[in-house]
């Protein structure tokens, strides 16, 4: 897929809950390119890059695995 057809992937925005997400993100992290990823993620307000704010929120859900309980809540944990 090239820069140009980028508009046709639907942008959504990334579910650390949805493996389909985990799973592109993995892609990426081998190839280092979204350029197979059949969606486009947003970038959410508050985050200066799409990769920063999917660590982030990889992170807050395998921590919210292994401690087995609500870590970070969405209205009080600081965004960087």
């Amino acid at each position: 897929m090239t820069v140009l057809n980028s508009s046709k992937r639907p942008a959504v925005m990334f579910d650390a809950t949805n493996v389909e997400h985990r799973k592109m993100y993995a892609e990426f992290l081998k190839t280092r390119s979204w350029g197979k990823t059949p969606v486009k993620f947003e970038l959410e307000p508050e985050w200066a890059d799409i990769v920063s704010m999917i660590e982030h929120k990889m992170l807050k859900y395998y921590v919210n695995q292994e401690m087995n309980f609500i870590l970070f809540k969405e209205e009080t944990y600081a965004k960087c």
